[in-house]
């Protein structure tokens, strides 16, 4: 294990997708409360590594990192198409499976190959890398193990041939959420009710990744709340799908109104910490 600083942090910054930046609390949240200073979060749900590096670097010119801040960046999957047109971030997740919201079958058939995906993202963690090394106190974090070749269509020779020649910058990941929390496999996870359907890590599960990645002791007040807000994460979402009797995600157009408003209210306040406001002249 990483010891999470060796100088205590003046600054906070948080890169990701929806496991940094979400409907409730997150590893990022958790960071910002235990360690009480300034707090930006920089994820946004459905990004992926192009997006997350982009931000990366516009903040390094806002704000200029140095080794008095707390740089950490969750990189997402490498099978996400990040697009700025028409004046916004188009993040719609995996290319391959976005309901059609951004990139549509016969898009992504077009434009899509995986060994691009994973060229492309490697390199980008490497420049992230080396814009930081030398300048603040930084980490990696993923969704899911970058490397891994399960979902890939890519072929093995090409496959090998990237992580061997990043290896090093791939060693420097912190294993991922999916395999410290699920042994590699989502699938895995206890579901919080048998008709829920959502892949985030639950605040607890936040917290554990937490302290099985980094060698810091969190303070007691810490792990009260989370164990507090996961006990009313829970009872929200068994309460809510004590009255639903088929498997759906709380934003599907089918879930009825009222127990959507009722969820979200709900997530609302399953907080422990918020992050200060980007700066404007940033394109977020």
């Amino acid at each position: 294990m990483k010891k999470l600083f060796l100088n205590k942090p003046k600054r906070l910054f948080t890169f990701g997708c929806s496991f940094t930046n979400y409907a409730w609390l997150t590893w990022a949240d958790i960071l910002a409360y235990e360690l009480g200073c300034d707090y930006y979060n920089f994820g946004k749900s459905g990004s992926g590594n192009v997006y997350i590096s982009n931000m990366v670097c516009q903040a390094d010119q806002h704000f200029n990192f140095d080794e008095e801040d707390l740089v950490i960046i969750c990189w997402s999957g490498v099978q996400r198409e990040d697009r700025y047109k028409k004046g916004r971030w188009n993040n719609a997740g995996n290319i391959y499976y976005n309901d059609n919201t951004v990139w549509s079958p016969i898009i992504a058939r077009l434009i899509a190959d995986d060994c691009h995906f994973l060229m492309r993202d490697l390199a980008t963690i490497k420049l992230v890398h080396r814009l930081l090394e030398d300048k603040t106190q930084f980490h990696f974090l993923a969704m899911d193990t970058i490397s891994h070749s399960r979902g890939l269509r890519i072929t093995k020779k090409n496959y090998l041939t990237l992580t061997k020649l990043y290896k090093n910058i791939i060693d420097y990941i912190e294993p991922s959420f999916e395999e410290v929390l699920w042994g590699g496999y989502s699938m895995n996870r206890k579901p919080v009710h048998k008709y829920y359907s959502d892949n985030h890590p639950t605040p607890m599960e936040h917290f554990s990744y937490l302290e099985k990645i980094f060698d810091y002791d969190f303070s007691d007040d810490v792990r009260v709340k989370i164990q507090r807000l996961d006990k009313m994460y829970i009872n929200l979402i068994k309460n809510v799908y004590s009255r639903v009797n088929y498997h759906i995600h709380p934003t599907d157009e089918e879930m009825p109104k009222d127990l959507k408003s009722i969820i979200n209210t709900g997530y609302q306040t399953i907080q422990i910490a918020k992050s200060l406001p980007l700066p404007q002249n940033l394109i977020t």
